[in-house]
């Protein structure tokens, strides 16, 4: 004879519960790889700012270093400076094809100087400006630099703006040592 089936006392998961299990677990890991992903972009970008502002603090931090030190500037155009410093050390300062400093570049790879110029004053607010070479008598005048460098980074410009007097303003009896 026939025997009922008795699908109570079967002790197994239906076909629609292991489905219904197995779309919750994709959903769940779903969601970790997804906030995973999220994270680690977001970290990324908190790397690549940190570099970015280490770059551009390292370089403002030199050049306003050795501009404060110089004494006495021998040659001078928009894009290049020789001068004298207080250690009686020559300072060339080169920004027409990167960023060079005494020979060494400032550069890296994963920055790159957009454009720049370096300014002169003979007085507050008063620029010495040329394209060519500062004559003898417009070096003599010259009170301050000032550096504007534009720098990029993934498409992204920053700027640069260093403005420092020279040593011999700053301390007048430094003058009249050199």
């Amino acid at each position: 004879m026939l025997k009922k089936l008795n699908l109570q006392d079967e002790g197994g998961y239906t076909i629609i519960e292991v489905l219904v299990a197995i779309q919750l677990t994709f959903i769940v890991i779903s969601f970790i790889y997804v906030s995973y992903l999220f994270t680690t972009k977001l970290i990324n970008k908190w790397q690549e700012k940190v570099e970015t502002e280490e770059y551009l603090t390292m370089v403002s931090n030199v050049l306003s270093r050795q501009l404060m030190d110089i004494t006495q500037i021998y040659q001078a155009n928009r894009h290049y400076v020789a001068a004298k410093t207080v250690e009686k050390d020559t300072l060339e300062l080169s920004i027409a094809h990167g960023l060079r400093l005494n020979g060494l570049n400032l550069g890296n790879d994963k920055f790159e100087i957009k454009e720049g110029e370096i300014i002169y004053y003979s007085k507050v607010g008063l620029q010495i400006y040329k394209q060519e070479n500062l004559g003898a008598g417009d070096l003599k005048d010259i009170k301050g630099v000032e550096i504007r460098l534009t720098v990029i980074r993934n498409k992204k410009e920053h700027t640069i703006h260093i403005l420092e007097r020279l040593l011999k303003l700053r301390n007048p009896s430094i003058a009249n040592e050199l």
